[in-house]
């Protein structure tokens, strides 16, 4: 996968019916960690319990409009649980964009997972 800073990530919400930002922190600490313009976030594994009869999306919202378009899913997931491991490429998202979390309505979601924050 090449080199890149480890980090961590989760996510909690009874309601993402609006697309909300993953919570990223450096691997193995509580330090918050946001993405430079030069960064992008790769997801290397990613664990979900969604409780609700919803679909699910990880997005790189390139646009920043909270909607998704053509080019912004990196997950889809359904009602349930969850545990992704996405191999040596990882799912990498866009420039600059911190990944987000849109639901198609209302519903508990937890996530958290792993990824590498790499430049360029």
């Amino acid at each position: 996968m090449g080199s890149g800073s480890p980090v961590e990530f989760e996510f909690s919400s009874a309601d993402a019916s609006t697309a909300a930002p993953l919570v990223l922190r450096e691997a193995g600490s509580n330090a918050a960690r946001a993405l430079a313009a030069n960064e992008r976030l790769i997801l290397t594994s990613l664990n979900a319990v969604i409780g609700a009869a919803i679909t699910v999306r990880i997005i790189a919202d390139t646009d920043g409009d909270g909607d998704v378009d053509a080019g912004d899913s990196m997950s889809i997931l359904g009602q349930g649980s969850h545990s992704h491991e996405f191999g040596c490429h990882g799912m990498s998202g866009a420039l600059g964009v911190m990944p987000k979390v849109i639901a198609s309505g209302a519903g508990q979601i937890d996530m958290t997972g792993t990824g590498v924050i790499v430049k360029g």
